[in-house]
């Protein structure tokens, strides 16, 4: 369980994550990968993956699916340990992953179908 200073924490760290989304979307408007589509580099044996690919056919979010292979993650520049799901956006390119925080910051970024329920502070969801 985490701590309310741990929450605040990571609140702040995706508004700080959005804010720098939008200040890289503005400047770089109209210089998109694959026509302003998402691509999800992931493996169909990976259950993270798939919950990606899930939440992205839910949210209706534009995506190409990318199955992974050792030639591909060459291509792609990102340090960091190789997981999978990875998620390259259309704004600028850039590659993230972890599906949850994936998850949360695509909350952030689209309307529409959200994941997340109306009532965050309901009973139901405390237990």
């Amino acid at each position: 369980m985490t701590s309310d200073s741990e929450s605040d924490e990571m609140a702040d760290k995706r508004k700080q994550d959005r804010r720098q989304l939008e200040r890289r979307s503005r400047s770089r408007r109209g210089d998109s990968i694959s026509g302003g589509r998402y691509r999800l580099f992931g493996g169909s044996e990976s259950p993270y993956s798939m919950k990606m690919r899930a939440i992205m056919r839910y949210r209706q979010l534009r995506f190409n699916w990318v199955q992974i292979t050792p030639d591909i993650r060459r291509t792609l520049d990102r340090d960091g340990p190789p997981v999978i799901p990875i998620l390259q956006l259309p704004e600028d390119a850039s590659l993230h992953v972890d599906s949850t925080p994936l998850a949360y910051m695509l909350e952030e970024l689209h309307g529409g179908r959200s994941l997340l329920p109306d009532d965050l502070q309901s009973p139901t969801l405390q237990n």
